[in-house]
């Protein structure tokens, strides 16, 4: 579940929220799925800010925030995951198209995941294959959430000390994610 809790709606401006439904194919990287399924788990993603957002590019989360009152829910250090490594062929539904998921920092699994907005194909060479992916509804709020701040360190500073709300209020945030089913492969 995904809102922007700070942010003011205005004629021009309508906040992001809503359901991104995150559809894990466990078959292109066991890893890769197994570690971010653990991650949800773990409520490793609940309230993270989507700290870095870059048009037609990607939206990243992972970082953990603080929980409201400027105290920390307990944070448990994430142990890099060392997803599975590119395979020789690269296989077309596992490559960073737009509405794919994938770890920040290559195969090293380390608790950040982005969505590529844009088709971002130059990543796969990087070593750093996609292993969900999400649908059309699941991108209309993805493209919704707010991209106007500039890339830097400014969000994440924001987002370890709890400056969010008065630094960057139209940063959205993952309230809650959940597992719903095993369906996926």
């Amino acid at each position: 579940m995904l809102t922007t809790p700070y942010a003011q709606k205005t004629t021009t401006y309508i906040p992001a929220e809503g359901v991104i439904e995150i559809i894990v194919h466990k078959n292109l990287d066991p890893k890769a799925a197994s570690a971010f399924l653990s991650m949800v788990a773990s409520k490793h993603f609940d309230g993270n800010f989507l700290f870095r957002v870059v048009p037609g590019f990607i939206v990243q989360w992972g970082i953990e925030s603080p929980q409201g009152d400027n105290s920390r829910a307990l944070q448990k250090k994430i142990t890099k995951a060392n997803v599975d490594p590119p395979p020789a062929h690269y296989d077309s539904c596992r490559s960073n198209v737009r509405g794919t998921l994938n770890f920040a920092g290559g195969n090293s699994g380390t608790g950040q995941v982005y969505v590529n907005k844009g088709n971002n194909e130059y990543l796969d060479s990087k070593g750093s294959l996609p292993f969900a992916s999400l649908g059309e509804q699941s991108m209309k709020v993805i493209d919704a959430v707010y991209d106007g701040y500039k890339e830097g360190s400014g969000q994440v500073k924001a987002v370890n000390n709890d400056e969010v709300k008065s630094l960057f209020p139209n940063m959205s945030r993952i309230n809650m994610c959940w597992k719903s089913s095993d369906n996926h492969t």
